[in-house]
């Protein structure tokens, strides 16, 4: 939520939610991946943005982050790749 610039008391203002359900549900919680799908959604992010920041600075390396469209079902998908330096 702070890498999309929301406190968890503005965020739950401009979705019309409760502070308490959000810390218990979420952060204290253990989120259903449905839970983790909405927040995602609200967010604008994918899911994989909960796992790897968008700030994360832990990568020595430069990645390309894009998005592409699966071929299968059509589903919008997140892809990294990450840069190697050359031999």
């Amino acid at each position: 939520m702070k890498e999309r610039g929301y406190t968890i008391t503005s965020f739950c203002q401009k979705f019309d939610l409760k502070t308490q359900n959000i810390i218990q549900n979420y952060i204290k919680g253990n989120p259903t991946i449905k839970r983790l799908e909405d927040l995602c959604e609200k967010l604008d992010c994918d899911i994989t943005d909960l796992f790897y920041p968008i700030g994360d600075s832990s990568d020595a390396q430069p990645t390309i982050n894009t998005t592409a469209f699966c071929p299968h079902c059509g589903a919008k998908v997140r892809v990294g790749v990450m840069l190697l330096p050359e031999e």
